[in-house]
């Protein structure tokens, strides 16, 4: 998931704008926090220990 912020030009009256809900805005944050997990791998080396790496990523 990619956002994509667009830059707009502010109008030159002062029209007020509803604040977005915060139900929608906590969804959001959930989504960014959900789509940047550090993912824990577990492998075994080549002396048969466990090894652990932290890999981060994003689920596409």
């Amino acid at each position: 998931m990619k956002l994509f912020w667009q830059k707009r030009a502010l109008p030159e009256t002062s029209e007020k704008v509803p604040a977005p809900e915060p139900e929608l805005i906590r969804r959001l944050e959930i989504t960014i926090e959900r789509e940047t997990t550090l993912f824990l791998v577990r492998r075994r080396n080549h002396d048969g220990k466990e090894a652990r790496d932290e890999v981060s990523g994003t689920k596409s």
